[in-house]
């Protein structure tokens, strides 16, 4: 068994030194060790347990951190971060807002928030707060890439250009999404030849960009010897997706079909895109209708909306012009 001190500096060796822990046992040997009550303790086993693949084991530890000791912005920003490599925006921000308000100071808290706001598309929210962070990290890939998407988003198109070159080639990952930001701000500024050769920069590093297809298929007139390229397209929709980017694919292969002429299988992608994009929207006008009077006419506002109004039985006249607004005057009147 560990004391809690070599307990502690071997966490440390691990996270620092990147000793493997890929055993199974020694993993469960380590967990099975931690001292109890200890939160220093508690908090690098997580770390650890992030790095090494164990979520459900970091995940259930931070959520034990955050319980205990809720004042602590260094476990609500950790617990942010691992939600935020997850793609889980709202819950994300939830942790990480917590600990900003706790230590506004904390630049990588900063550059988190501020990711998570751009991928739940609050740019504006998320500008300050990555100009921040890019203060202290002007070469953080992961902080230029989304600044230059709310710059783009906020029409700012020439400072975002600059922003997303600067970031180019430094994270590989990075790159396509880069290319196709440049590209939208290109189209914006009327330089559609530019803009072609970043999208097709961005389809030839990330295969499967959404954005990049459909930026395409808006910047250039597709013809037959552009098969290649639709084919390389259509290969993506036998791939999982998200079903935004399911619906931006469609309609990039029905521009695409349309302009070599292939009327037909135009018309089935913007079909399909059309009918994917119609089932996500809930229209159900009448129960909305009485959720909103359930709403605004509770027991309460009935119980005031008594001593509104006039009380006296005396009868009022309205004389009826025409095209004079007697008629709304009796309206208002009686209602």
């Amino acid at each position: 068994m560990y004391t809690p001190e070599k307990y502690c500096a071997l966490l440390n060796e691990i996270l620092e030194k990147d000793v493997s822990l890929i055993q199974a046992e020694k993993y469960q040997e380590i967990y099975d060790s931690l001292p109890e009550n200890d939160n220093t303790a508690k908090f690098l086993l997580a770390k650890a347990s992030i790095k090494y693949k164990e979520k459900g084991v970091a995940y259930r530890l931070l959520q034990e951190l955050v319980f205990s000791a809720p004042e602590n912005p260094e476990y609500c920003g950790f617990l942010g971060h691992c939600l935020l490599g997850d793609n889980k925006f709202k819950e994300s921000i939830s942790w990480l807002e917590q600990a900003y308000n706790l230590d506004s100071t904390n630049i990588t808290v900063n550059a988190d928030l501020g990711i998570a706001y751009t991928s739940a598309f609050e740019f504006q929210k998320a500008v300050h707060l990555l100009e921040k962070a890019k203060e202290h990290y002007p070469n953080n890939p992961w902080v230029l890439c989304n600044l230059a998407q709310c710059y783009r988003q906020l029409g700012n198109n020439n400072l975002a250009i600059n922003t997303a070159k600067n970031a180019l080639y430094s994270s590989p990952m990075l790159d396509a999404r880069l290319h196709t930001i440049i590209g939208g701000c290109l189209i914006e500024l009327g330089k559609e030849t530019e803009a072609i050769f970043h999208y097709e920069q961005a389809i030839d590093l990330e295969n499967d960009s959404p954005s990049a297809y459909f930026g395409l298929s808006q910047s250039k007139k597709f013809r037959p010897t552009d098969q290649k390229i639709i084919d390389k397209a259509i290969s993506t929709l036998n791939r999982p997706q998200p079903e935004d980017e399911k619906i931006m694919m469609y309609f990039a292969l029905g521009k695409m079909h349309d302009d070599i002429k292939e009327y037909k299988n135009a018309f089935e992608f913007f079909r399909e895109g059309n009918l994917l994009k119609n089932s996500k929207i809930i229209y159900r006008p009448q129960e909305k209708l009485f959720e909103e009077l359930q709403k605004t006419f509770t027991s309460t506002f009935l119980e005031r909306a008594r001593e509104i109004g006039s009380t006296t039985k005396t009868p009022i006249f309205i004389v009826g012009m025409p095209r004079s607004g007697s008629t709304l005057v009796e309206q208002i009147i009686s209602s």
